[in-house]
């Protein structure tokens, strides 16, 4: 057996990692303003996922879900940090400002 995990090696569905993954590129093409390097990854990434586990076919209709799930996690954290892991309590405020122009411009930009 070969387990492959993106983010933090938890236990959950294949979807929500390769959402968290996503996310995370769409957060750098995003506060950079690169979205169309964002499509073309998440278009290579997601058909190489898909190639490589064709025993259990990816749900992509769930990816959206997840991604918005994953920046409104983001956004409750930044309003109220004592809830927020370490790396958000502990971020520099020009830090906590640069996550939150992230989660503004991906609700006020049409999402992927």
């Amino acid at each position: 057996v070969l387990m492959f995990d993106f983010d933090d090696s938890g236990y959950g569905t294949r979807e929500f990692d390769v959402a968290n993954t996503l996310y995370m590129v769409l957060y750098d093409t995003v506060v950079e303003d690169r979205n169309d390097d964002y499509r073309g990854f998440e278009e290579a990434f997601v058909d190489g996922y898909s190639t490589g586990s064709a025993e259990a076919p990816l749900n992509i209709d769930a990816l959206p879900t997840f991604i918005d799930l994953r920046v409104n996690a983001l956004e409750m954290w930044l309003a109220d940090p004592r809830t927020a892991p370490a790396g958000i309590r502990t971020a520099s405020s020009q830090w906590r400002h640069t996550l939150g122009q992230f989660v503004e411009r991906y609700w006020n930009q049409a999402r992927p």
